[in-house]
């Protein structure tokens, strides 16, 4: 299996091989891609987005990673803290305690993985894994981008499958966050109906049956901490509806009534008819489409299609606003400390006290 991270909390892995017969070969967009293992193993060409400006920056320039022939723990220690961490991402998340993706000012913050005897693990080697993931980053060539879901136009999922992974409402998994608008999100899902060829949602499995999805799967999903794994779901919306089942199969239409064979005439005969030069098929790349799409997009005010009330009335502006780096106070320690701030609650413990 591909990985353009080796291991990521969250990660879709598990639903690759139960997605290949519907959608292998198809162009996807994933608007919460994180480690974009959906497209990486299924996708004939990918439009990738992600709010968080790390993840974009690895995904968008993956040829930059540095991966040595070997990786011990000692590099683990002295490559997280310098500004350039992300280039050793893909060696640090091989290393990294339950593919946790994190970072703060000083860099990425993740405690190392240990051993069954208490040791940390390595030295790693990834050079095979990252050249296979390289190679096939360079096949999709993919169109990356760091921004809010809302702010993309419905006409980028043109006849593409649409990859829905949002932060789970009511989930106790640490990445989540407590001022996603939910509501907006699913008037959002709705408008995607009319453009996507096939819409992916993952979620909780009672966020889908409250709206009326049907799932047609569900696994446990690992959780940080004291909180038990949460269960997710899958459903797919193809042709129109919610699928109850596997499969995209349309419906056959009802059988016509015969029409009356129409009175045989005397056969004529023709010279046979000269065969019609077969012009080559030409595909042509949809990144200018996409361009152009891009190019109506203004980040500081994106107007688009809206998403909290009817479509016939005013459209509202939503604004995207970049990660920034946050000083606070511990709470328990009173030391301070700081860390790259997108969206949600701020934090109010420093990572020694949490």
């Amino acid at each position: 299996m591909i990985k353009f991270l080796p291991s990521y909390v969250g990660s879709k892995k598990q639903w690759v091989e139960r997605l290949a017969p519907l959608f292998k070969g198809e162009p996807f967009i994933e608007y919460f891609c994180g480690s974009a293992v959906l497209s990486a193993n299924l996708a004939s060409n990918a439009i990738l987005n992600d709010i968080d400006p790390f993840i974009h920056m690895i995904l968008s320039r993956f040829e930059d990673q540095i991966v040595p022939e070997s990786f011990s723990s000692h590099d683990y220690y002295a490559k997280r803290g310098e500004p350039d961490w992300w280039r050793y991402v893909y060696c640090l998340q091989r290393m990294s305690f339950s593919g946790v993706f994190r970072y703060s000012k000083n860099g990425y913050n993740v405690p190392i993985k240990k051993s069954k005897d208490g040791e940390p693990i390595g030295p790693v080697d990834v050079r095979e894994e990252y050249a296979e993931a390289l190679a096939r980053w360079k096949e999709l060539n993919p169109v990356v981008l760091a921004m809010n879901y809302s702010c993309l136009p419905y006409e980028m999922a043109q006849n593409r499958v649409a990859i829905l992974d949002p932060p789970y409402g009511g989930s106790k998994a640490a990445y989540n966050v407590s001022d996603f608008k939910y509501g907006a999100y699913w008037n959002f899902v709705d408008g995607l109906k009319n453009y996507a060829k096939a819409i992916v949602i993952f979620d909780r499995l009672s966020n889908l049956e409250q709206h009326d999805i049907t799932p047609l799967d569900t696994r446990t999903m690992r959780v940080a901490g004291h909180y038990d794994g949460d269960t997710e779901a899958i459903g797919i919306y193809f042709a129109g509806s919610w699928l109850s089942t596997w499969g995209t199969e349309e419906k056959e239409p009802k059988k016509r009534r015969k029409a009356s064979k129409p009175k045989k005439e005397p056969a004529k005969t023709a010279e046979p008819p000269e065969e019609e030069a077969v012009e080559p098929v030409v595909v042509k790349h949809e990144k200018g489409r996409l361009k152009s799409l891009l190019s109506r997009i203004d980040v500081a005010s994106s107007e688009t299609i809206d998403l909290d009330e009817p479509t016939e009335k005013p459209k509202r502006k939503l604004t995207y606003k970049p990660a920034s780096l946050k000083e606070v106070t511990c709470k328990k320690c009173q030391k301070n400390f700081s860390y790259m701030y997108s969206f949600g609650k701020p934090r109010s413990k420093c990572d020694e006290c949490k």
